[in-house]
């Protein structure tokens, strides 16, 4: 409903990856990692966008009554962090 009637800058959500546009020169560990992403915004790309939000979602049914600890997130987090780094780059070029 959002997309029909924005009110947030809701203007895109791309489902296991970037946009076409943004996966042309994103690195494979950015795409890798979004399962959903969602684009807020005037275009759906890193260089156009107020707000971006890049969502892994993490469920195992083999692990499903395995306890989680946050070293597990380890390396998940640092796969989190590529994305965020790589649109600060796209934003404020040198």
């Amino acid at each position: 409903m959002q997309l029909l009637l924005p009110s947030d800058g809701l203007i895109g959500i791309a489902v296991e990856g970037l946009s076409k546009e943004d996966e042309s020169r994103a690195s494979a560990s950015t795409i890798e990692i979004a399962d959903l992403t969602i684009y807020y915004g005037k275009d759906a790309n890193f260089t156009s966008v107020d707000r971006i939000e890049i969502v892994q979602f993490k469920y195992s049914p083999k692990r499903a009554d395995d306890k989680f600890r946050a070293s597990h997130a380890k390396k998940t987090i640092k796969k989190l962090a590529l994305p965020q780094m790589e649109w600060v780059d796209y934003r404020n070029p040198l």
